[in-house]
């Protein structure tokens, strides 16, 4: 629709107002401004940058009278810079926009014309590579700009030409260097342009070529993470593409997939928003769409790991862990495969079953090699897993090998707060276990380092220096060790309740491990009660922390075994099975002990 006739007392007001918003840009501070250009230029050009910037803020309000008056005092201050510069041709594209928003696509298009003339001269002087790749974006931006008023008036002849342009000018921004922003911006712009030649050869009954748009702007749009509605709209047109072709298979098969990406896209605005039960409900709906594919399709298996995703936050392991090993089976390799190896690993951590993560961690290294190099944090994290697993399933030799490999490769990286991930306070655990107390000391050290102030991670820091006592206790250094076990018993009682509590007691038991195995009953005996009654006194909450705790249970219950306790083992082994089942404990269980009763979170 024709825009609304303005009045002449409109007109009046709002040049008022654009006079009275002239005289506030003309005293600006010079904040941001070249200082190496004269002083004149300097204040032209942060003049002429918040006329352009107040223009387009008016343009998003849809104030066009307004938005147009700014964009010309712009276009006025970028002639004054020079006849051929960036900044005239992006005040005349955003001149042309404001009349083009009022329908007057005769009024815009010598505007883009001129801007586009403008940026294609300014191209051809530039020598900066950087520069260069600017104007480009730029210039592509206008073609499209242009061609979409011929689109308009259906001047296919004319518009076909200028997408063309805009594809190929988009093809040469591209770094190659990763996706960024600015990368997919322009990547969007190239994926809209093939779209928009998919439509005009569709209506024009050019069916084969608008199929081949059509493909490759899902191709574009997909590498540059265009918003699903795009994409949606690409797929409708292939599939009306495919259909006046008799394909009709194929037509499903495209109109199946975009039902998929509409699941797959309301179920991860679901997840974000933490609506795990609604997400998990249309990534289901999702993978049924693409089971129509085929079993092998890659969409059943992104649609699995999704899922196995949401089980995992729901601490549905076991379901997590059947989604994950089924989406594994379709997609071998690559960044999916990848995540899906990591999220496999961790399961079978959690839930005790060494053995079977040993093979998946040796994947999941060799992945991490391939992709990242042999020296990379992400290769230390899964070589310090397979170390823990080696220990935990026995195989020292083993464990010393790959502990002593993580170490190595954790030692250039562990200087600042934001490398500190899991796996080095898994490793720390290990080497300690190992009885590899040199190298365990530095790792706690670490730790204690990177984990010190934050509040977020006072659980690992509480374990840090309960394993730092340990170990100083051992080298003989009792000042070092009394002050580590204070602080760590200080920080373990600031904890809240809840799944925090985990870390500590974890290490306890451990701690009570590597006494048993140097043969001190007693101390280890000492650290499994203060464990089991730190443990006791917490709210553990979801299947993950109640794996955990049962876990470490079984262990104290096979040293009151091996001690001939057998009726504190029977105690103890009814606690574990309480917390792998995860239900609510029966009364009466820790009589043993002068305790307050667990309190267990319901489901």
């Amino acid at each position: 629709m024709p825009a609304a006739r303005i009045t002449c007392q409109e007109k009046k007001r709002a040049a008022t107002a654009v006079r009275l918003l002239l005289a506030f840009l003309f005293l600006p501070s010079l904040g941001g401004c070249d200082f190496t250009l004269p002083w004149d230029q300097q204040y032209r050009l942060r003049f002429w940058e918040r006329c352009r910037l107040q223009g387009e803020r008016l343009y998003r309000a849809r104030k066009l009278y307004l938005a147009e008056r700014m964009y010309e005092e712009a276009v006025k201050q970028a002639r004054l810079m020079g006849k051929y510069n960036f900044h005239l041709g992006v005040s005349l594209d955003g001149l042309g926009k404001t009349f083009v928003a009022q329908k007057e696509y005769d009024r815009a298009r010598p505007f883009y014309q001129e801007a586009l003339q403008v940026l294609q001269n300014a191209l051809k002087v530039s020598k900066n590579e950087l520069d260069r790749r600017l104007l480009m974006e730029d210039t592509a931006r206008v073609c499209a700009d242009l061609a979409d008023t011929y689109l308009a008036e259906k001047k296919y002849a004319e518009a076909a030409p200028l997408y063309l342009k805009c594809v190929s000018l988009s093809k040469g921004c591209n770094t190659g260097a990763g996706s960024t922003p600015r990368d997919n911006l322009v990547g969007q712009n190239e994926a809209l342009s093939l779209y928009k030649l998919g439509v005009m050869a569709q209506r024009e009954r050019k069916f084969s070529d608008a199929e081949n748009y059509y493909k490759q702007a899902l191709a574009t749009a997909n590498a540059s993470s265009s918003p699903a509605a795009i994409v949606e709209r690409m797929m409708d047109g292939c599939s009306e593409a495919l259909r006046a072709q008799g394909r009709e298979q194929e037509a499903e098969d495209v109109y199946i997939t975009r039902k998929w990406l509409a699941y797959t896209a309301a179920a991860l605005e679901e997840y974000e928003g933490n609506n795990l039960r609604a997400a998990e409900a249309l990534h289901k709906k999702a993978l049924s769409e693409a089971e129509k594919l085929g079993s092998q399709d890659l969409h059943v298996s992104i649609s699995l790991q999704n899922l196995a995703t949401i089980y995992a936050g729901l601490d549905e392991l076991p379901q997590a862990e059947d989604a994950a090993v089924k989406a594994l089976e379709i997609r071998q390799t690559g960044i999916s495969a990848e995540k899906l190896l990591t999220l496999l690993g961790e399961l079978y951590m959690q839930t005790g079953r060494y053995r079977e993560a040993e093979p998946i961690l040796l994947r999941l290294i060799s992945a991490r090699q391939r992709k990242w190099g042999q020296d990379n944090i992400r290769v230390g994290d899964a070589v310090a897993h397979l170390a823990l697993a080696y220990q935990r399933d026995g195989k020292a030799d083993l464990a010393k090998e790959q502990a002593a490999r993580a170490f190595k490769i954790y030692q250039p990286q562990c200087s600042k707060k934001s490398q500190f991930t899991t796996a080095q306070r898994e490793l720390a655990t290990t080497l300690l276990l190992l009885r590899d107390l040199d190298h365990a000391a530095i790792m706690n050290e670490q730790l204690v380092a990177m984990l010190t102030g934050d509040s977020v991670w006072q659980g690992r820091l509480s374990a840090a220096y309960l394993q730092l006592a340990c170990i100083y206790r051992e080298q003989h250094k009792e000042a070092q060790a009394k002050y580590a076990s204070a602080r760590a018993r200080q920080l373990f009682n600031n904890i809240k309740p809840g799944w925090k509590v985990l870390e500590p007691v974890r290490v306890e038991f451990d701690l009570g491990s590597f006494y048993d195995q140097a043969g001190r009953p007693s101390e280890a005996r000492q650290c499994y009660e203060k464990a089991v009654s730190d443990l006791e006194s917490a709210e553990i909450a979801g299947r993950r922390a109640n794996l955990l705790a049962a876990t470490c249970l079984r262990q104290y219950a096979e040293f009151l075994k091996r001690e001939g306790q057998i009726g504190a083992c029977r105690h103890i082994e009814q606690l574990a099975a309480a917390h792998d089942s995860y239900k609510p404990l029966p009364p009466g269980i820790r009589n043993h002990l002068a305790e307050p009763p667990v309190k267990t979170m319901p489901r």
